[in-house]
């Protein structure tokens, strides 16, 4: 028995080892992808704490035929010359014959020989100057190899007629070849059908502390313009002087102005605003601006300050006016002023409005506890103790200038939030913040700032209100945000698995409630999108409801009427002698949406999310969980505005005199300038004016925005979330889960271009579909708020990185399910553009928390200090130029500064940067990645360059235009090739872009098929909408440029 026993004993434990070795293994296989990552880290490791050389070696310098005899030739020849020189007396010239296979040189000798030469672990780059006589630019390789027979090739671009300083990152070649056992070299051109000569000189090792004290940092003198110096050799490019007498009437710069109405209201003296660029240095003050009607009379006109070239002379005016608008027409007016040259600073009003004619009766009476507001006919009293909109509101209704107290329209509104069953009330918060935002004699503007808060005082999401008051006018614009402070739900999210977090909190509710008067009979009219109108007497309750975009259903007094679409979007409420219109502006297309009204309480319940509609659910889904995503984004901070007006009139609704009113307030009315003047300030860079004359390329651009703004109607992108978005891609019947589904703000976005067309052509659907997208961007996409910084529940818990103010979501299936730790997806270019454009103070906001954002300089991914994408310090650099012309802030000056310098550094001898920057090691990493350069860096450098004038970022533009000219003959580059032309003069840049344009045109599909019409290439995405309509607008001016007069042709574009 004891054998036996001991037997099983023995094959127990062997059949136990048997087994645990085969879990071992498992375990091996299935974590092999770990080991890896160790290994992977170790070697990495390794290579970091190699130590690092302190001089330069020169392997050969080529000062004599000793040196020269030390390659050997495979179809070339290799001599002693003196010809473009850069170190010591001589260099070396290489003649490459015509092969089927490679021409070139060989160097193998020293590297057997010397062991310091052979070990470069410790450099930085392999250093050499090569010279390219020749017209045309030349792509030699360059072939390494290492003692263990492993081998790396590298492609160096060489361009015609210069000098180029070739800097190869020998930190690349870790993993191909060991760099610390080099045994060969060469250099070579592969399957040459004609004969090439080039001069090297100088090949060199550069270590890493060496290497900085060659790279002159942007801000070295020799690349910054002196005074009076020409930065463009085909002349000035912002010179307004020979435009402007294309301008001068009567001795005064004449800038025509106009507003599209494409409401059916008509209406005298309606109040309009926005944004009108200006030329640079012409305008340092306001003071001598006038505003005329199309009679060319003085009218009554408020102007501001929106934005500053580098010279500090204004930009972008906001103007407010009043102007007669007839339905569905363009109306003309003028801006004037006396034609100069700027001096010293801006005159600033802070953003309260300078008024140029003071013919209006808008006054404002500030106190401790109240604000009170009167436009002559309307007066609104605005409390400091708990926000309750319009707190008491008097019309005058029989027009004797006095307010009595039968004249009081409403008292006592409010906004509420609900959540779990519990109010939360803008009143109840007796610390919010009201201030004065603009104060003139035409337009006055108070921000309220706080939270909505419940009866025992807890807080439950912020808001910020903005209302705006006209002289004369019996309405009140109302702008209503309110930013979500609650926990969305997020259970995919590798951080959060594990811990223990709050319960998912969702809105049930987002309503303003307005008291209306006691006295009097009721009625009320509403009407559906195409004008049907519905009224009636009201005696007991009413219910608006839009429920989707395509259904609406009214019960009034218990009665319901038939169920229609769409909805205009206002609703009346009147008596015999007075009513108030409440408009919401794209009301359907932001549905859930709806009106309650109790008649025996006679309280409007305006309700921007409906509780009828079921709860706001903000979490990230499963859906964000997917294709090369792993749902890192969460909804903190999301933020939502809508636009209302609240109208009050004399008497009962009446079509005839109140409908065209409530039309208009529910429209977007905006004053712009003329596009012919548009062009010629330069506020976009060389952007033409519409051109029938280039009408080929005209329809190109108009119907790839025409596919763009079609699907959304054909897949029914509304909603209040959703409203303003595009799914990024076709593929796939539009497909939604990972990184795939909505486009949020991928590069400068769809909304720049379509911004673009709007200014260059006046055509109103580009501003609608651009309004809509901006909006949605800078509301869902973005981060308002850092929950988890200031919720004890979760500071600590979770890592607030998901949760930075100013940061934007990358795409994917939930708007907010893509990372946003970094800058990748956080650009700033259109939202300031639309608040040039419009004075949208929403904007404003958003652009001041975006440039916060990149100030703090939080561009590596999440715990990988050492991976910033080259994308990630491109929108860093365009944001902080853009915020600097827009604030004069030298913060940011600093900031672009600093950046502008790391790309300047980091760019590749043939005029690449390479996908990643490592901020630890200081160097690039990756391969090539064309969307970061084309679509990110190029547009932040030059912004950059037309802030600055830089010598080096000047040159680092031309370089890497060259290359994609020569590498990439069908991506749209348009500005990049039009601010090539510029700078050097070369009219091949032109004639470059002259043949990607006809490319395009050729190639865009034109049929009946809604799904393809207008788009370019195969693959239909935003991403294709997006790079085509910001670059067109600038090949209409490539297209019109001649490019005979700049000085750069005679030398072939060298400078």
């Amino acid at each position: 028995m004891n054998i036996s026993k001991n037997k099983l004993i023995i094959a127990g434990i062997f059949a136990a080892g048997i087994i645990a070795g085969m879990a071992l293994l498992l375990l091996a296989y299935s974590q092999r992808n770990l080991l890896g990552k160790i290994k992977g880290k170790l070697k990495a490791y390794y290579i970091a704490h190699i130590p690092q050389k302190t001089k330069p070696l020169t392997i050969n310098d080529f000062e004599s035929q000793k040196d020269i005899d030390l390659f050997k030739t495979t179809h070339a020849a290799i001599l002693l010359a003196k010809r473009e020189v850069t170190s010591g007396a001589s260099n070396a010239r290489i003649d490459f014959y015509p092969s089927s296979e490679a021409s070139g040189i060989i160097l193998k000798q020293p590297f057997q020989k010397d062991k310091k030469l052979r070990d470069w672990g410790g450099y930085e780059s392999l250093a050499f100057d090569i010279y390219n006589p020749e017209t045309k630019a030349i792509e030699i390789k360059l072939k390494l190899r290492d003692t263990g027979d492993n081998s790396r090739t590298e492609s160096v671009y060489i361009s015609p007629q210069e000098v180029t300083p070739v800097f190869l990152d020998i930190s690349q070649w870790w993993g191909e070849i060991n760099p610390s056992r080099i045994a060969q070299m060469n250099i070579f051109l592969w399957n040459t059908k004609e004969e090439h000569t080039l001069y090297i000189d100088n090949l060199r090792l550069v270590p890493e502390r060496h290497f900085e004290g060659e790279a002159l940092a942007i801000l070295g003198e020799p690349y910054l313009p002196k005074p009076g110096e020409e930065i463009y050799a085909a002349g000035n490019y912002n010179n307004f002087d020979s435009q402007r007498p294309r301008w001068l009437v009567n001795n005064r710069v004449r800038v025509p102005v106009y507003v599209n109405n494409p409401s059916q209201g008509e209406r005298r003296g309606v109040p309009v605003s926005g944004g009108i660029p200006l030329p640079q240095g012409e305008l340092a003050s306001m003071d001598k601006i006038r505003i005329l009607d199309n009679n060319a009379n003085v009218i009554p006109a408020q102007v501001r300050p929106l934005g500053y070239w580098g010279d500090k002379s204004i930009k972008w005016l906001q103007v407010d006016t009043r102007l007669d608008l007839a339905a569905g027409q363009r109306q003309i007016g003028y801006l004037e002023y006396p034609p100069g040259r700027a001096e010293g600073l801006p005159t600033d009003a802070g953003g309260a409005g300078e008024m140029i004619s003071k013919q209006e009766t808008l006054t404002m009476e500030e106190s401790k506890n109240q604000i009170t507001v009167n436009t002559g006919v309307l007066k609104f009293v605005v409390k400091r103790q708990g926000f309750r909109l319009l707190d008491t509101v008097w019309l005058d209704t029989n027009q004797d200038g006095r307010f009595s107290d039968e004249e009081m329209q409403s008292q006592g509104s409010d906004m509420v939030i609900v959540h779990r069953g519990q109010e939360y009330r803008s009143s109840l918060d007796k610390k919010y913040t009201l201030t004065v935002e603009e104060k003139g004699a035409l337009k006055a503007t108070l921000k309220a700032e706080g939270w909505f808060t419940s009866k025992s005082k807890k807080q439950f999401c912020r808001f910020i209100v903005r209302l705006q008051a006209f002289a004369g006018e019996s309405f009140v614009r109302v702008y209503h945000t309110f930013i979500y402070t609650g926990y969305p739900e997020n259970k995919y999210h590798y951080l959060y698995k594990g811990k223990w977090l709050p319960k998912n909190e969702t809105i049930e509710a987002v309503s303003i409630e307005t008291p209306l008067s006691s006295k009097g009979d009721l009625s009320y009219a509403l009407a559906d999108e195409k004008g049907q109108s519905l009224q009636g007497p009201l005696t007991q309750s009413l219910s608006v409801m839009q429920d989707t975009s395509r259904t609406f259903h009214v019960t009034a007094d218990n009665k319901s009427h038939p169920a229609g679409q769409r909805l205009a979007g206002w609703l009346d409420i009147s008596r015999k002698d007075a009513g108030v219109s409440v408009i919401i502006k794209d009301f359907w297309q932001q549905f859930p949406k709806g009106w309650q009204f109790d008649a025996k309480r006679r309280v409007l319940k305006t309700e921007l999310w409906p509780r009828e509609s079921g709860e706001l659910d903000l979490k990230t889904t499963a859906a964000a969980f997917g294709d090369d995503a792993v749902a890192r984004g969460s909804a903190f901070g999301l933020g939502k505005t809508h636009e209302l007006a609240f109208y009050f009139h004399a008497g009962a609704y009446d079509d005839s005199k109140d409908g065209p009113v409530v039309k208009l307030l529910g429209t977007t009315i905006l004053l712009s300038a003329a596009p012919a003047w548009i062009s010629d300030t330069l506020a976009l860079g060389k952007v033409k004016a519409y051109d029938e004359r280039l009408k080929p390329l005209e329809e190109t651009a108009e119907m790839i925005f025409d596919w763009a703004q079609r699907h959304i109607v054909l897949n029914d992108w509304y909603g209040m979330i959703d409203f303003g978005d595009v799914i990024t891609s076709r593929e796939e019947s539009w497909r939604r889960d990972g990184r795939h589904g909505w486009f949020n703000n991928e590069a400068m976005g769809v909304h720049s271009g379509a911004l673009m067309q709007y200014l260059r052509t006046g055509k109103y659907k580009y501003l609608a579909f651009a309004e809509a997208s901006v909006r949605h961007i800078m509301d869902v996409d973005t981060v308002h708020y850092n929950t988890v910084a200031h919720d004890k529940r979760l500071r600590g818990v979770i890592s607030d990185d998901y949760s930075q103010v100013g940061s934007q979501h990358r795409h994917n299936a939930d708007h907010w399910g893509g990372r946003n730790e970094e800058t990748s997806h956080t650009n700033l270019h259109g939202i300031l553009l639309y608040y040039y454009m419009t004075g949208y103070e929403r904007a404003w906001d958003v652009a001041k928390e975006i440039g916060e954002f990149f100030l703090k300089e939080r561009m590596t991914y999440f715990h990988h200090p050492d991976i910033c994408p080259q994308r990630n310090v491109s929108n860093v650099l365009w944001g902080a130029v853009e915020m600097f012309e827009a604030t004069q802030d030298e913060r940011y000056k600093k900031l672009a500064d600093k950046w502008a310098d790391v790309l300047f550094r980091g760019q590749r001898h043939d005029g690449i940067w390479l996908e990643t920057y490592n901020p630890l090691s200081r160097r690039w990493e990756g391969e090539e990645h064309v969307l970061y350069t084309l679509s990110y860096t190029l547009p932040a450098l030059v912004a950059y360059h037309k802030v600055t004038g830089n010598k080096a970022i000047a040159e680092s533009i031309v370089k890497a235009t060259q290359y994609y000219m020569e590498h990439k003959p069908y991506n749209p580059f348009l500005e990049t090739l039009s601010y090539s032309y510029y700078l050097t003069g070369n009219p091949i840049f032109l004639e470059t872009g002259r043949e990607r344009v006809d490319y395009y045109i050729k190639h865009q599909r034109r049929n009946t098929d809604p799904l393809e019409n207008g788009m370019i290439y195969q693959k239909a995405s935003y991403a294709r909408v997006m790079e085509f309509l910001y670059q067109f607008p600038f090949g209409f001016q490539i297209l019109e440029e001649k490019g005979n007069g700049g000085r750069g042709e005679k030398n072939n574009g060298k400078k």
